[in-house]
């Protein structure tokens, strides 16, 4: 009979555990910067767009209002989520520990 070898990435152990969850929040990370640079240089050619059309009427400004709530969502998503995670854990660790005694 084959043991299969506690390595560090092989699912069975915390370290593994951690990296995983790392991964995933710098990937959402990416997504979000990948996100705000897109708002920035289309938010840029609309503002441009109108200047240059229709400048006695600025309309781009309300697409990038608009757009700007959503960054602002998916910011608050990214980055406070892991903090509501983490203090999350520490209660339900909490709980275990006051279930043992």
């Amino acid at each position: 009979m084959q043991t299969k070898m506690n390595t560090p990435f092989n699912g069975n152990n915390s370290i593994a555990q951690n990296y995983r969850e790392a991964e995933r929040r710098v990937h959402r990370k990416l997504q979000f910067f990948n996100h705000l640079m897109m708002f920035v240089i289309i938010s840029c050619g609309l503002l441009a767009y109108n200047l240059l059309m229709t400048p006695q009427h600025i309309w781009a400004l309300w697409p990038i209002f608009g757009w700007g709530l959503g960054i602002t969502m998916h910011a608050l998503q990214v980055f406070l989520h892991g903090s509501t995670s983490q203090l999350k854990q520490r209660m339900i660790e909490r709980e275990i520990d006051s279930l043992k005694k």
